[in-house]
């Protein structure tokens, strides 16, 4: 169960991973399991247990147009000041929202860096730009770029389970207000901000035909 009460198990395979078993060299579904990154915790078969690399890489998004589809948000168009970031972190956001952390994404990081896979990486520091400044100092985060920003996608979904006003298992639907969305396929993980009344959403993709739908309201 997690915070909120909902049964992991409600949803399938939502930490199910697929690697290599180093003794037989076969593939193996393992389990992901967060635990504390701290060799001395024992009691874990280490191919069952699957902590995944921020660089791990995305499938190329489906193209096809779909009414499921949300369309690609403005966001910012280009990467803030230093003298804006410093204004942000100097004063009060007002109240939580994740309108705000729309109108503070861009395809980018204050670090300046890139990994392989940004979702989290650029989905985090719009989160932190729009006042949610406890990522910086989370001890659910395991990851983080060179300003603090979480890198891990399977971070955020511990992060968003923590932080949830409601949940919605599956694809959401048109007008549902805003949601912070974890997909996962086989293999890949992804996050992201989608604002359901105007059908768009702000992060590096939306992976709609994904099996793997989990949506929540953070506040």
């Amino acid at each position: 169960m997690d915070k909120k009460g909902v049964s992991i198990e409600s949803v399938s395979d939502i930490y199910t991973h697929y690697r290599i078993n180093p003794k037989t060299g076969s593939e193996v579904a393992g389990r992901y399991i967060w635990t504390p990154n701290d060799e001395s915790v024992e009691g874990f078969d280490d191919v069952l247990v699957c902590n995944p690399a921020p660089t791990e890489l995305l499938a190329p998004l489906d193209e096809e147009l779909s009414e499921y589809r949300t369309q690609a948000a403005v966001g910012q168009l280009v990467e803030p000041t230093i003298d804006y970031v410093k204004e942000l972190d100097s004063s009060s956001v007002g109240i939580l929202s994740l309108n705000n952390v729309g109108s503070r994404y861009y395809n980018g990081c204050t670090c300046g860096g890139r990994y392989d896979n940004n979702c989290a990486h650029f989905l985090s520091n719009a989160f932190i730009l729009a006042g949610y400044r406890d990522l910086l100092t989370s001890s659910i985060i395991t990851a983080r770029c060179s300003h603090g920003r979480p890198i891990r996608a399977q971070d955020m979904l511990r992060w968003f389970q923590a932080k949830n006003t409601g949940f919605h298992g599956g694809r959401i639907q048109r007008n549902s207000g805003w949601w912070a969305t974890y997909q996962e396929t086989r293999g890949a993980q992804h996050v992201v901000v989608i604002d359901a009344n105007n059908w768009v959403h702000y992060g590096t993709g939306d992976y709609h035909t994904w099996p793997t739908q989990w949506n929540y309201r953070i506040a």
